[in-house]
C-alpha cells in the first residue's frame, strides 16, 4: 500500500497519481525532443487549471541557461541540458514528491554536481531530500 497526502495511490491511474502532485522523471526519453525548450514545460503543466505563464518563467529562472535558448528544440541540447528540461517540466505542477530514475546517469562528473544543485533548488525549504543511491 502506498500513500501520497494520506490518500491511497497504489491502484489510481497514472493520471489521478501527477493529479495528486506525484512526479516522474525516467532516467531516458524523459523530453519531447521534436518540442522547443518553451514548449516542453507546458507539456508539464496540461492538467492544470488556468494561466500557466507565472510557473513557467519561475522554472527559468531555475534553470537560467536554458532562457537564451527557448526557441531551441529540446533534441538539439546535450544531454545534462535535457536532463534540467525533464525535471522542470515536473515542476510545473508544484509536485509533493518528485521521482527520479537516475538523474546522473551518462553525465560527465562536473555536470552531476549541476543536476544535483538544480534538483536542491527547486525542493521546498525544510521538505526531505530521500536518495535510493549516494549522491557523488
Amino acid at each position: 500500500m502506498a500513500e501520497l497526502d494520506w490518500e491511497e495511490v497504489t491502484c489510481l491511474s497514472p493520471e489521478n497519481i501527477v493529479g495528486n502532485r506525484m512526479s516522474y522523471v525516467p532516467q531516458v526519453d524523459n523530453v519531447f525532443l521534436c518540442l522547443t525548450i518553451h514548449k516542453n514545460p507546458e507539456m508539464g503543466a496540461f492538467i492544470r487549471t488556468g494561466n500557466c505563464w507565472n510557473k513557467l518563467q519561475e522554472k527559468y529562472e531555475l534553470f537560467a541557461i536554458l532562457i537564451e535558448r527557448k526557441t531551441t528544440k529540446v533534441g538539439k541540447l546535450p544531454g545534462w541540458q535535457r536532463q534540467m528540461m525533464a525535471v522542470g517540466r515536473t515542476q510545473m505542477l508544484d509536485p509533493t514528491v518528485l521521482l527520479l530514475d537516475e538523474p546522473s546517469a551518462c553525465l560527465a562528473p562536473i555536470l552531476v554536481g549541476m543536476i544535483f544543485e538544480n534538483i536542491v533548488d527547486i525542493k521546498p525549504p525544510g521538505s526531505p531530500v530521500c536518495s535510493s543511491n549516494r549522491v557523488p
